[in-house]
């Protein structure tokens, strides 16, 4: 069960109504979030230390960058310390190979070498926690407005985002070149009022299934059952259906189209005729 609380207080954030929400659920999925991410980039700090003074780790600036990128990757940059440690240690080189003597000049190579340490941030860690599962809401609704009634708008968003989505992939919306306003008004009207319409069809065929107990439709792939049919899924299913008109002179000879018992189904549910196929 996720449970909701409302901070005390009036604020406002540029003179909308502000809301300071905290969300059971979310702060569960915020501890969780949190944790994978720190012990992602820690398994990934710890590949990189083993790769470290070698090819192009050989710089403490390269290694400085590798590391930002391993907690950029991981958003975990504010709850990760790390510290970059160098060591020079020098090799005594010869002029000539072979073994040395002491009458044989030479000088000292210094190199420098590196190591990482690292671990998680627990004072960030803790800091973070305590705003774990809070957002805010800003609206334009004045007062009589109930803060319950505010976020279940808010929680309805999600339907009408999936409507959008709609309009993209099943009604393959594209940009179109127009040089009008108007025309531009008149392209996105359409395909609103086709949204529209496959909305009211779905709700009129989901209320006549629930009036007629009808649990499912067999309109998936295979004829397996669809609980909550969308308007893509009815036609799919009339995808098929052809009718065809002959014109001999002066008569027209019609070739109704052949419905399946599912199409004269939903057509019934839909309370839609079905002379319009004949």
């Amino acid at each position: 069960m996720d449970r909701y609380y409302l901070a005390c207080g009036h604020y406002e954030a540029k003179r909308y109504r502000l809301l300071w929400i905290r969300s059971s659920q979310k702060a569960t999925q915020d501890v969780e979030t949190r944790t994978r991410r720190i012990e992602k980039a820690l398994e990934a700090l710890k590949a990189l230390q083993v790769r470290l003074n070698r090819c192009t780790l050989k710089k403490r600036h390269a290694i400085e960058q590798a590391i930002h990128t391993i907690l950029k990757e991981h958003h975990a940059q504010d709850w990760i310390d790390y510290e970059i440690r160098g060591e020079r240690m020098y090799q005594r080189r010869y002029d000539q190979r072979g073994r040395s003597k002491a009458s044989q000049t030479s000088r000292l190579i210094w190199t420098e070498y590196f190591s990482v340490s690292f671990g998680a941030n627990e004072e960030s860690v803790e800091r973070d926690s305590k705003t774990d599962g809070i957002f805010p809401i800003i609206t334009n609704l004045d007062q009589s407005y109930k803060p319950k009634q505010i976020l279940e708008t808010y929680k309805f968003q999600s339907f009408l985002e999936k409507r959008h989505s709609q309009l993209k992939i099943w009604q393959e919306m594209t940009p179109a070149l127009l040089k009008k306003a108007e025309r531009v008004v008149a392209y996105l009207h359409l395909h609103v009022m086709s949204l529209m319409v496959g909305t009211l069809i779905e709700r009129k065929l989901r209320r006549a299934m629930k009036h007629r107990s009808i649990s499912s439709l067999p309109l998936y792939p295979e004829d397996r059952p669809c609980p909550y049919p969308t308007m893509f899924d009815i036609a799919r299913v009339f995808a098929g259906v052809e009718r065809y008109e002959v014109n001999d002179r002066d008569r027209v000879i019609v070739f109704p189209a052949k419905l399946n018992p599912l199409q004269n189904q939903l057509l019934e549910l839909l309370e839609a005729p079905v002379s319009l196929y004949q």
